[in-house]
């Protein structure tokens, strides 16, 4: 089992939950050459991975909240940045159709 130098910086729920997780796979049968991770990029699909849902649910069952699953949380931070970025662009193009606006305003004054 591996646990990432990267727990230090989640909360400690996160942590429980990580560590819960990993004894989930231990206890469902996942180790060895068929559950090891080359690459990271099994993250942003981890509800597609069976192994990764049954460990999930397991934990759930030994009453973890999965809210605290950082794969869970990491995709909502996602998900608020892309909102966050879209209003900054939307705010953007807003005020340069107001600066176009004032500009033609300007020169159209009399």
């Amino acid at each position: 089992m591996y646990l990432s130098p990267d727990l230090e910086t989640l909360p400690q729920r996160c942590v429980s939950y990580v560590v819960a997780h990993e004894f989930a796979h231990v206890a469902l049968g996942h180790f060895g050459q068929d559950f090891r991770y080359a690459d990271t990029s099994w993250v942003d699909r981890h509800d597609e991975r069976p192994e990764e849902v049954a460990a999930d649910n397991l934990v759930c069952a030994w009453g973890y909240s999965s809210e605290d699953n950082p794969v869970h949380i990491d995709a909502e931070v996602r998900r608020l940045e892309a909102e966050a970025e879209d209003l900054r662009i939307a705010k953007e193009v807003e005020a340069e159709q107001q600066r176009s606006v004032d500009e033609w305003n300007r020169r159209h004054s009399v």
